[in-house]
């Protein structure tokens, strides 16, 4: 009866992971080779991936399992690879993973994550990522028999290094301020990637990333790109839950959003599906 329920877990788990992408540009467009008048991306957030190195599944990992909020952990790697076969089978335009993509910020799994994701640009499908605030400056363990040992985790610095070829390398623009950075999804259209999880502004932006934002939107109308933007935390409220959720800069960013008429944000944190 507990493993049928651990099934059905994952497999609720994998539907969450699964957002349909959005479709676009005018029919009219000037096209480049490999590109048309639709496209899609996939979005998937709060993966919490832990590395099978880092635990024997015994009494303690256990422990902290049922005494957490439903994550499937004990089967995140075969979760993980079979969503990736998924994405590759279905040969979007980008896929994005918008923070808490580690358990709980372990160097170790982002390393063994990264090794994934290659894996999937490999195949043809390009990756953009986020941190969320699992994935940075953590006090972080591995669970082996009935103790944790602490391991090492990753700064910001190290985490843009880790996943460089998953956006920051390429990147159309980088904020000094945090780890934002403007993507390409195709020649028509850009996707903000707003880190909110920085020592100086968690949950929140910087009115020097706010600048930043308020730039590359304005850039984007007057070159007629149309704008995605992809953050960690919400912009609105989508459940009981507010603090520590809601981005502190809320009314800031989405007074800009509307005045530069971005049309989407994707974001996570919630452990929920809310459209």
């Amino acid at each position: 009866m507990k493993r049928g329920r651990g099934i059905l877990s994952c497999l609720l788990l994998a539907s969450l992971l699964l957002l349909a992408g959005c479709s676009g540009a005018p029919e009219n467009q000037t096209e480049t080779t490999g590109e048309t008048g639709s496209w899609r991306v996939v979005v998937a957030s709060d993966l919490h991936y832990l590395a099978p190195s880092l635990t024997d599944h015994g009494a303690l990992f256990r422990r902290v399992m049922e005494a957490g909020d439903g994550k499937v952990t004990e089967l995140c790697d075969e979760i993980t690879d079979a969503f990736l076969e998924e994405v590759k089978a279905e040969e979007p335009d980008a896929l994005i993973l918008t923070g808490d993509i580690s358990f709980n910020g372990e160097k170790e799994s982002h390393l063994a994550l990264a090794e994934k994701l290659a894996a999937l640009e490999e195949a043809g499908v390009p990756v953009l990522v986020l941190p969320g605030n699992h994935d940075l400056y953590r006090s972080c363990y591995s669970f082996f028999g009935d103790e944790g040992e602490q391991v090492e985790s990753v700064s910001a610095e190290e985490f843009a290094a880790i996943y460089g070829a998953f956006g920051f390398d390429e990147a159309l623009s980088r904020d000094d301020d945090s780890l934002s950075y403007l993507a390409r999804i195709n020649d028509t259209t850009r996707v903000l990637m707003l880190d909110a999880d920085t020592p100086h502004d968690f949950c929140s932006l910087s009115d020097k990333t706010l600048s930043w934002i308020e730039r590359r939107l304005s850039e984007a109308a007057v070159e007629g790109k149309r704008m995605l933007v992809a953050c960690h935390q919400n912009l609105y409220k989508h459940s009981m839950f507010g603090a520590g959720y809601v981005l502190g800069c809320s009314d800031e960013l989405h007074a800009l959003l509307e005045k530069y008429g971005a049309e989407l944000m994707l974001s996570g944190h919630m452990h929920i599906q809310h459209i």
